[in-house]
């Protein structure tokens, strides 16, 4: 956020949230950083609101449509790399 960039889980958390939580993300982007919002305000407003969880469904339902775009040509050594992409990308830490 203090880089201006609002990701996935940021969008969920505000569509639940309303007004208190567009209000804390807008100080945090006008400030371009953690000024008079503290972290854990938006954290919380994050995990609150389920927005994790819709985001790994949503992550999970592109890896799966990713793969199906292989169209079977996942045999070969580079299409089998192909396979793995996505897995590894839900799977990392950060």
């Amino acid at each position: 956020m203090k880089e201006g960039k609002v990701t996935l889980p940021l969008i969920y958390a505000l569509e639940t949230n309303g007004a208190v939580g567009k209000r804390l993300v807008r100080t945090v982007l006008e400030e371009k950083g953690f000024d008079t919002v503290r972290p854990e305000e938006i954290t919380a407003l994050v995990h609150q609101s389920g927005a994790l969880d819709r985001t790994r469904a949503a992550a999970l339902d592109f890896a799966s449509r990713a793969k199906a775009c292989l169209n079977g040509n996942g045999k070969s050594d580079y299409g089998r790399a192909l396979r793995t992409v996505p897995d590894f990308i839900l799977e990392r830490d950060n």
